[in-house]
């Protein structure tokens, strides 16, 4: 009798953390995407017609911002930066968070980046404060530290589902990016919630798919050598990110100063070209919809390495996950010229490549193969050439790991933990 009723109790646990866990994850989320399409939104009606005097009070008003986001920053440490790392942190036991006071932080701090136009995205700070608001559910059901530590893990992969509507990209992303032993319990709470986050999301934010793209797959042999080329590709693509990254956060001091300059350098160049760099779901699009020359491309894709390691660097509110993304879409996008230039590759499977590209440059920085193939084909709706995701995710996942053992954001982990005498746990 006693063991039915602890089976009882613990399926009733069960489907209370679903519950929970999905609802505080959606509603979390789903305020600070709205919130910061929104504040991209407002940042459209100040450049149409824009004079020397909209231009003062612009610098103005965002020095202003600058100089909260660095008291934001400063107050609640953890509120800087991507949010993967923040995450992995707590989630390894190395920091201590508060929820109540890291959400607002990072609502607060995320618009005002996305509203001086800094090229980060939503994704990451959803993973991280997704994590974070676990803590509340795990002292509202009075759990255990490692049945907490179990919905940690899969709030990080809420986070995602959340930030794209994206479901099998959520469950994959808590399997691989946070390490530890997998329960039955862990997999069916993880599964269950993630697509009632997906469905939450999709009912509120709509349905349609982060990117809108045609995807036509090769039918012959060569299909083995795009996904060959496009591997290394994405390889490249993802230890640029990571090495712009790190050399801009070497030389580059965090604080108002930093955060001002990258948002000056992306104000100058949204007026300069009309083309807003700091929406980057826009500019993905744009670079599916092939709207730019290559030699417009190459100009576009340093500043935008210059943007994107400075506004890291300087320790802005904002996550990398679609930058990442974007890194991919880039090199992919000048190979890709380069080789249908001399008549290599046929000019209808470029939607095909960039799609191969987002998955092998995802899955270079993260080292989540499944999570890669998966998100690239729930971000189009390509879901055709899955198999084709999963092999060029796989073969960057191979080969990158023979370069550098940990991915980007667990390697920032422990190098900082390095600095401070401590290290991850096993």
């Amino acid at each position: 009798m006693k063991e039915k009723t602890s089976k009882r109790e613990k399926i009733i646990l069960y489907l209370k953390e679903i519950l929970l866990l999905s609802l505080a994850s959606s509603f979390i989320v789903i305020c600070y995407r709205l919130l910061i399409d929104n504040s991209i939104n407002k940042i459209y009606k100040i450049f149409p017609g824009i004079g020397f005097i909209k231009i003062a009070l612009c610098l103005v008003s965002f020095i202003i911002l600058t100089f909260l986001v660095d008291k934001i920053t400063k107050k609640v440490s953890a509120a800087a930066g991507s949010g993967v790392t923040n995450a992995i942190e707590e989630y390894e036991g190395l920091a201590d968070q508060d929820p109540l006071s890291l959400i607002p932080a990072r609502f607060l701090g995320g618009f005002v980046s996305a509203f001086v136009g800094l090229p980060l995205s939503k994704a990451g700070p959803s993973i991280h404060m997704s994590a974070i608001s676990s803590k509340l559910v795990g002292k509202f059901l009075k759990v255990d530290v490692e049945e907490g530590k179990k919905l940690m893990r899969i709030a990080g992969g809420l986070g995602l589902c959340a930030a794209f509507s994206a479901p099998l990209s959520g469950i994959f992303f808590s399997i691989e990016n946070f390490k530890g032993k997998l329960q039955k319990s862990y997999l069916f709470i993880l599964v269950l919630s993630s697509f009632i986050t997906s469905l939450l999301t999709k009912a509120f934010l709509g349905s349609k798919p982060f990117l809108i793209v045609e995807v036509y797959r090769p039918l012959d042999l060569k299909i083995i050598a795009y996904i060959g080329i496009f591997s290394l590709m994405g390889i490249l693509s993802g230890f640029i990110f990571s090495k712009t990254c790190n050399f801009m956060k070497k030389r580059v001091n965090k604080g108002w100063l930093s955060i001002f300059i990258a948002m000056a350098i992306s104000l100058t160049y949204s007026l300069a070209l009309d083309f807003y760099m700091g929406d980057t779901k826009l500019f993905s699009q744009s670079l599916m919809d092939k709207k730019f020359s290559t030699l417009g491309l190459a100009v576009i894709a340093i500043l935008f390495l210059i943007l994107l390691g400075l506004s890291y660097a300087s320790g802005a509110p904002g996550g990398t996950t679609v930058p990442i993304i974007i890194t991919g879409l880039l090199g992919a996008y000048l190979l890709f010229d380069l080789l249908a230039g001399f008549k290599l590759i046929g000019r209808e499977y470029f939607s095909y490549i960039m799609v191969l590209a987002m998955a092998a440059t995802f899955s270079t920085v993260f080292r989540t193969p499944l999570c890669a193939s998966f998100l690239a084909i729930e971000l189009t709706g390509a879901y055709p050439i899955l198999f084709d995701c999963l092999a060029v995710s796989f073969i960057a996942y191979y080969l990158a790991g023979l370069i550098q053992e940990q991915s980007f954001f667990y390697k920032t982990v422990t190098d900082k933990r390095k600095l401070q005498g401590l290290g991850l746990k096993d």
